[in-house]
């Protein structure tokens, strides 16, 4: 839609050069691992009480490692950190250079942890999610893959012109072609050799169409990337292509260990929204997202010991700390009258 002989809306990436096209692709695919990692944990009561975004506060996290909350004055910011000095017996930073924003100011000061600042850790050796970034570099070449083999798999040839006047008639038959328009070349001067009096080839072609066949087997492989990263963090998906020499349990198995990291990340938010709690008061809980909670009752519920059941809660406390199912055991009225039922 022209709005004052212009376009509303432009294709900016479109317009960029082949190298900024690459890096955009990479920031993109980055920014894509980012949000999905930063939504398998809810901190409740987070974003109220701070007026910070948790999702932001995770995705420093996921990006440097570790993350911190502390307070200027009154006011709650979000810091980036540097460790200085020497760590804890558990490798942990016991002090570190914080920067922040606020007020549009940008504040950089040392802090000591527990004291001034309270960290999030990403894992224990406060290591950056480097599969999001693996992830990123992999579909950004597969993504460039695909874009050069549609390229290259239409028909475009390179004529060879020995003349401004056959360059001109190329120009203008490919021109007319474009555009639908039937074109016709006559004479010798264009297909026939002046010097050897035989007919040549004008043209070189470094396309093939049968390139196209290709893209199956890149978008075979952009899926595969993408498997390896969800099946990582509790989204399972390798049991929806089952391979014929695979039994039931070797695809439950599999869903059980990409539980591991989620639950990590669930602990590491939990510890820190207590220590936020007994400094300040607040009232922040760590929860599994809408998504992965319903991924974590669905597992729950189909490798509970018997049918029926039903998840009551999700928070790290029941879940990794003290080891609990958190699956109910009341069975209802009807399920009871059946199975007296059987009994008879």
């Amino acid at each position: 839609m022209p709005v004052l002989g212009k376009e509303t809306f432009t294709n900016v990436f479109d317009r960029m050069k082949d190298k900024f096209k690459q890096r955009e692709r990479v920031e993109a695919y980055t920014q894509d691992a980012l949000i999905f990692l930063s939504s398998i944990i809810d901190i409740e009561n987070f974003e109220d009480e701070t007026g910070i975004s948790s999702k932001l506060f995770q995705k420093i996290k996921y990006s440097d490692g570790m993350v911190g909350l502390a307070k200027h004055g009154d006011e709650f910011v979000m810091c980036s950190v540097d460790q200085v000095g020497l760590p804890d017996k558990n490798y942990k930073p016991v002090k570190v250079i914080a920067k922040y924003w606020l007020n549009q100011k940008l504040y950089t000061k040392n802090m000591t942890v527990g004291d001034d600042i309270i960290l999030l850790y990403n894992n224990d050796m406060i290591e950056s999610e480097h599969d999001a970034f693996r992830l990123a570099s992999g579909l950004s070449n597969i993504d460039l893959s695909l874009h050069l083999n549609i390229k290259y798999a239409r028909y475009l040839p390179i004529f060879k012109a020995r003349n401004d006047k056959e360059k001109k008639t190329f120009d203008d038959t490919i021109k007319a072609m474009d555009n639908g328009i039937t074109s016709l070349v006559w004479g010798d001067e264009i297909t026939k050799d002046e010097m050897l009096g035989i007919d040549r080839e004008t043209y070189l072609n470094i396309t093939d169409v049968s390139n196209s066949d290709k893209l199956q087997y890149l978008l075979e492989a952009h899926d595969n990337y993408l498997r390896f990263f969800y099946n990582k963090y509790g989204l399972y998906t390798s049991g929806n292509a089952k391979h014929a020499q695979q039994s039931k349990m070797e695809i439950d198995n599999g869903e059980s260990a990409s539980w591991v990291y989620p639950l990590m990340l669930l602990d590491e938010t939990d510890k820190f929204c207590k220590l936020c709690n007994e400094k300040w008061g607040t009232n922040f809980e760590a929860h599994l997202s809408d998504l992965h909670s319903l991924l974590w009752k669905k597992f729950i519920t189909q490798n509970a010991p018997t049918d029926g059941e039903t998840v009551t809660a999700d928070t790290v406390t029941d879940v990794v700390e003290n080891g609990e199912n958190d699956v109910s055991r009341e069975t209802s009225e009807t399920e009871t009258e059946s199975e007296v039922d059987e009994n008879e």
